[in-house]
């Protein structure tokens, strides 16, 4: 990134704190869209240049400048060891519920840990010893195939012992708390910015990573373990970030990942000014994550310091919260002389004047909150405040009753701690996004596949920009539609083919039974016989060859529940667990894609650089090896609108080739001397016992549970059948039939279209 750019990115209007709320709720709720993904780019390139020109002669000089991989260890262990020192003077300023609200603070940075990575894995370059080091280190986070090791849900089941039960991390109301500081949100909106953009920010990605595992937890929460276990609350949370196990796991991974993005840069240029440069983009990543949690502390540190986390800073933050729906319904009563709606118009609201006169007043009794008429009688059953506030309000409300003195009630001074409270009115959208539980934030398609030019994109091109996506944003919009059709083609379908809708209404012992008899039908089909064998050595290969495309972008379809808030739920993280096996774990050697590389090595396939367009224009390719794959990395990027569909073609995948054809295929290839470990790797690996066929029954089965448990019978035989349509989706749509079908959908969009 040059300075040039650099400059224009920073003469761009800066994000205010509100903007940060917006972007880490889109990025959790609409990643979908377009405009969502634009802000969160532009937010992301702000806050690199604004770090990288800090080292080129901006203004605010920073003193935290690594120049290779040694010094930043060595930074980032100091910085961490600096922080740990400065915090331990705030910790005898908190009590219990202190604590509490300091805990809080800390949820959407504890909720997406390892978001900044979480994408830096993808189809693209999934092959490679970076990013095999990088996977490992987000299985950590994300508690590889596991929930309840996810570290978000452990640090929410802690909050939760503690008697805080926050809304669902991805609802507009978890970003919206206003019980958080709006500054809080800033570092996990960018590190979910980041993630998205893993190919044009890999090396900052690289460094932020490096930081961050070096840096460990925040050394005020680190301190905060001793109260959450005096509470009884669970310490996964804290187990995880105190083993030096652990840290020394992702420390290693960081570096390895480091050191293999450089290895691979030098080979490819063989310029030592690449490298260089790209150990100056990894020092910007890392000074970004120094900066990024520095700002999160200070901005605690001076909550703690200037009392903003005291029962009045509270009962400040409540006034003005309440002030705008509680005004006009206080004209009568009095304090001194002035209405209570005085104090609370929203032109004007005067919340810490309020609060010296209710202090003073006949309705609170200084420290005696059980014998204070504003919670004995105004908001008891008949007051004429009963049900205003909830309970936490109740409690926040008897705090400060009970933090007063006589002294402080008849003290005329009017304490103003406006830099110390955090007031939270609700903020408006930041410009391109929306809420999204807005109906306008929904992501739909605006136009078809075509490109501006009025044509069409073929596979090879699609496959070929949905790989570099990045670099070919509108490449979205064409997969979405890609996707669509495709799915509209295919249909339900009832017909007496093997993929029909095995019946209507769904039943998951009928679809458990379906399964059973499907998996004993492919096992019956497998002719052990080598005299069956008819294929020629070329035409071995040349089949083989043929699944590169798709192959080497094995799990590819789930590549998007990679993130770490998927990770957290049960259906999220049987999907990620799939998607992990097929990656190899971590593991380059056991990579799915590699071991299928290793095939063509054995065949003598020599094959473009992949990624590049020449290995999607490649001659030795059939068009139509591109067809899956294409429908793979298009439906993949939309896990919201069309995630039945998900799970079907999940199914699909899973079980295809289980006990059959992947045995059919083990003996073709050994028959010509080649290595069968691609097929039997599978044939065990998506077993319908315990492996992935079982996994994606039991998020089939999850996921309509879940609609039943809130739905009628029609709905959820309507979520059945698109499961079903995803389940026949993995099969190229053939035939009239299903282009009838889609002239149909395009002829019904264009009658029903607003004018």
């Amino acid at each position: 990134m040059n300075a040039r750019v650099r400059e224009r990115d920073l003469r761009a209007p800066a994000l205010t704190e509100s903007d940060w709320t917006q972007v880490f709720h889109a990025l959790l709720a609409d990643a979908e869209s377009p405009m969502v993904r634009a802000k969160a780019r532009e937010a992301v390139s702000r806050e690199i240049a604004t770090v990288g020109l800090s080292w080129t002669g901006g203004d605010a000089k920073r003193s935290l400048k690594p120049g290779s991989l040694e010094d930043m260890l060595e930074v980032s262990s100091a910085v961490c060891n600096q922080r740990a020192a400065g915090v331990s003077g705030w910790v005898d300023k908190l009590d219990d519920r202190g604590w509490r609200l300091l805990l809080r603070q800390y949820a959407p940075i504890a909720v997406t840990e390892g978001s900044w990575i979480q994408y830096a894995f993808g189809p693209l370059r999934s092959h490679t010893a970076s990013s095999a080091a990088l996977l490992r280190a987000h299985s950590l986070y994300a508690g590889y195939g596991s929930c309840s090791a996810n570290n978000g849900h452990r640090y929410l089941e802690s909050l939760y012992g503690l008697g805080i039960a926050l809304p669902p991390v991805t609802t507009w109301a978890f970003a919206n708390d206003d019980q958080i500081a709006t500054a809080v949100w800033r570092e996990p909106a960018i590190t979910l910015a980041l993630s998205e953009f893993p190919e044009t920010f890999l090396p900052e990605i690289l460094g932020y990573n490096l930081f961050r595992a070096v840096y460990g937890l925040c050394p005020l929460i680190r301190a905060a373990e001793g109260f959450v276990r005096g509470q009884g609350a669970a310490i996964a949370y804290w187990q995880f970030h105190s083993s030096e196990a652990m840290r020394m796991q992702l420390v290693e991974a960081a570096t390895v990942a480091i050191q293999a993005y450089l290895e691979t840069g030098t080979a490819v240029s063989g310029l030592d000014e690449m490298n260089r440069s790209a150990i100056e983009r990894i020092g910007t990543g890392l000074a970004l994550a120094e900066l990024l949690t520095g700002h999160w502390l200070d901005t605690v540190a001076g909550l703690v310091d200037r009392g903003g986390l005291s029962p009045r800073a509270q009962m400040l933050a409540l006034v003005r919260r309440k002030a705008s729906h509680a005004f006009g319904y206080h004209r009568h009563p009095r304090l001194r002389g002035h209405t209570i709606d005085d104090y609370l118009d929203p032109q004007h609201t005067d919340a810490a004047a309020l609060l010296d006169e209710l202090a003073r007043s006949p309705y609170v009794r200084p420290g005696e909150s059980g014998r204070s008429p504003l919670l004995t009688k105004l908001v008891q059953f008949g007051g004429p405040m009963f049900r205003i506030f909830t309970p936490a309000e109740l409690d926040t409300i008897a705090v400060w009753i009970d933090s007063l003195s006589n002294a402080d009630a008849s003290a005329a001074q009017v304490r103003r701690e406006a830099a110390g409270d955090m007031p939270r009115s609700v903020p408006t959208p930041a410009a391109g996004i929306t809420p999204a539980h807005s109906s306008s934030a929904r992501y739909t398609t605006a136009s078809p596949v075509d490109r501006a030019d009025g044509r069409r994109y073929n596979v090879r091109e699609l496959y070929h920009r949905l790989l570099n996506v990045e670099a070919y944003p509108q490449a979205l919009e064409a997969g979405g539609q890609f996707a669509s059709e495709w799915l509209i083609r295919t249909g339900l379908g009832l017909g007496s083919d093997d993929r029909g809708l095995p019946f209507e209404s769904y039943s998951a012992k009928a679809l458990k039974t379906w399964l059973d008899a499907k998996h004993r039908e492919q096992v019956d089909s497998y002719q052990a016989d080598a005299g069956a064998i008819t294929q020629s050595r070329e035409e071995v290969i040349h089949q083989s060859v043929q699944l590169c495309p798709m192959v080497f972008i094995d799990g590819g379809w789930l590549q998007r529940f990679s993130s770490v808030v998927s990770c957290g739920s049960a259906i999220g993280s049987l999907l990620y667990h799939i998607y992990a096996d097929e990656l190899g774990n971590g593991s380059v050697t056991e990579n799915h894609p590699n071991v299928y590389r290793e095939l063509m090595r054995q065949m003598g396939v020599e094959l473009p650089g992949f990624g590049t367009r020449e290995f999607a224009f490649w001659r030795g390719f059939d068009d139509e090896a591109f067809d899956v794959p294409v429908f793979w990395l298009s439906i993949s990027r939309f896990p919201r609108r069309f995630f039945p569909e998900l799970l079907g073609l999940n199914l699909a995948m899973e079980l295809s080739g289980v006990g059959g054809s992947y045995r059919q295929g083990r003996d073709l290839l050994r028959k010509y001397g080649y290595s069968s470990a691609f097929v039997d790797l599978h044939n065990t690996i998506d077993n319908v016992s315990t492996g992935h066929t079982a996994m994606a029954l039991q998020a089939i089965t999850l996921h309509l549970d879940g609609v039943a448990s809130h739905s009628e019978g029609r709905v959820i035989d309507r979520e059945w059948h698109r499961i079903w349509t995803g389940y026949r989706a993995l099969k190229p749509p053939e035939g009239v039939r299903g282009w009838v079908r889609l002239a149909r959908h395009r002829a019904a969009a264009l009658l029903t279209r607003q004018p």
